[in-house]
């Protein structure tokens, strides 16, 4: 991909949220800043799935996250009464009216996952440790709960 013509991901993605057709479901913020999805259960069903590889809202936030947006509202974490299931994402060079500057946004590289990083494509469990003998797997676990590491 050339460096002066933005991933295709994001034209595809700047052109549904310009479309008044899906206004109900994705559009940009009133400033034109950030896109917003307004029913993400929608969004899955009626966008995601014909349009784009992604098949969940999931993957497709973090296919964003690869991109550097970051998420600046998630109703799904909202603890009101009602169910709240929208959210947004912004990035600085992501705008209304700022075809020129997704030139600017690069795809970041994915993060190695454990059998990948040893070269196992099977996804079998394997053994790693460090030099003093520490099972990096239990470390690998405990992290992915989200606990800190102290």
């Amino acid at each position: 991909m050339k460096k002066d013509t933005p991933p295709r991901f994001l034209v595809k993605l700047h052109r549904f949220l310009s479309d008044e057709a899906h206004s109900q479901v994705l559009s940009w913020n009133e400033a034109g800043t950030e896109m917003v999805i307004h029913n993400i259960g929608k969004f899955e069903t009626d966008i995601l799935k014909d349009n784009f590889k992604n098949k969940t809202a999931k993957s497709f936030f973090r296919q964003l996250n690869l991109y550097g947006f970051t998420r600046t509202y998630d109703g799904r974490k909202s603890r009101g009464k009602g169910l709240d299931m929208h959210c947004s994402f912004y990035h600085a060079n992501f705008t209304q009216l700022g075809d020129i500057d997704m030139t600017l946004i690069r795809r970041g590289k994915k993060k190695a996952t454990c059998a990948s990083a040893k070269g196992n494509s099977k996804g079998k469990k394997i053994s790693m440790q460090d030099d003093s003998g520490f099972d990096l797997n239990l470390l690998y676990l405990i992290n992915s709960f989200g606990y800190p590491l102290y």
